[in-house]
């Protein structure tokens, strides 16, 4: 297993063409899905949300979006995260998430105090910011486990917002659109990896 893992972990890259003819293995993707599912969140809120586009004509409008970047829709697969705004102050969505711990009244009490403190921090331009930090771990835990199956995948920032958000038909008092992952068969080769060596990378204190 962890051969398995660093090799993908080494073999990962980001596809830049998929075979729009093949198709990845319903049980296969919904594996996928369950590794952004099962990665971690601030306070484990969950805040991010997967929305798997495949209707052809929100594909459409998505690649006109991100400047008609070809893996929108030639993948198997197509998913958007986006995260909720239910989850920015002492909502009931948060009650509801940390009703899960089975806290006593004070306990729990201190548990939304102590979140209501830090949440307050942030603000309309900077709460998005925060919550896409959410979206991102799942991004990279999805991605992993792409590959580990032997699946491309590519993630994709390129897009005006406002654009996507419409061809999603999202309400922006509801949600926060993050990044968009691509996932099937890649088409081109990749390419060499090119990485700094650990000791560039890590200090010990």
């Amino acid at each position: 297993m962890e051969k398995t893992f660093m090799q993908a972990m080494q073999d990962r890259y980001a596809v830049k063409a998929f075979k729009p003819e093949a198709d990845i293995e319903p049980d296969t993707f919904e594996k996928i899905l369950e590794a952004g599912r099962l990665s971690p969140s601030s306070f484990g809120l969950e805040p991010t949300r997967f929305l798997v586009v495949r209707d052809p004509a929100i594909r459409a409008e998505l690649k006109a979006a991100c400047g008609g970047q070809p893996q929108i829709d030639t993948c198997s697969e197509l998913v958007v995260f986006v995260t909720v705004k239910e989850f920015d102050g002492i909502t009931d969505y948060a009650k509801k998430q940390f009703g899960r711990w089975g806290l006593d009244d004070n306990a729990m009490q201190g548990v939304l105090n102590f979140y209501g403190s830090y949440i307050s921090q942030f603000n309309e331009q900077t709460l998005p910011y925060w919550s896409g930090k959410q979206a991102y771990i799942a991004l990279g835990n999805m991605m992993t486990a792409a590959q580990v199956f032997g699946i491309g995948s590519c993630p994709i920032e390129g897009f005006d917002k406002d654009q996507a958000m419409k061809a999603l038909k999202l309400d922006a008092n509801q949600y926060d659109l993050h990044v968009i992952m691509a996932l099937g068969e890649p088409a081109d080769q990749a390419r060499p990896k090119h990485r700094l060596p650990l000791t560039d990378l890590v200090t010990h204190l």
